[in-house]
């Protein structure tokens, strides 16, 4: 196990609204007022960001046999602002799209982590 997969990540829950919605999930963060569409992937590995898993222990129990979806999944979820604290994900930074399908192969590409992220207007802003 290297430095880096010994990291921890926790997750924004505190005012987190999550609904399951097919196979995706949506997290309503009141503070920014933003709501994120998560795919199976980045919301698993979101489900164990839980402040005591290692990034090796997310990979484990992930069990997809390559470390790439969950670093890219972290990446990801810093992103979008879903991470109180994230590991040092140099090598999911480094690690481009085509290069990680090619690595994790083509039938692996639909267990790709998705996070989309939008800005939820107000009530007041809606009605404008």
């Amino acid at each position: 196990m290297n430095l880096k997969s010994a990291e921890l990540a926790k997750p924004k829950r505190k005012e987190a609204i999550v609904r399951q919605v097919a196979d995706e999930f949506i997290i309503y963060d009141k503070p920014t007022e933003r709501a994120h569409c998560l795919n199976k992937t980045a919301w698993d590995v979101w489900q164990l960001c839980d402040g005591k898993n290692t990034v090796a222990s997310m990979i484990q129990k992930l069990g997809s046999g390559s470390d790439e979806p969950v670093w890219l999944s972290l990446e990801r979820l810093e992103k979008a602002g879903l991470l109180d604290s994230a590991p040092a994900m140099i090598e999911a930074t480094n690690l481009a799209r085509r290069s990680a399908i090619k690595k994790l192969g083509i039938a692996a590409a639909i267990a790709f982590p998705v996070i989309v992220s939008i800005a939820v207007p107000t009530p007041a802003q809606a009605q404008s």
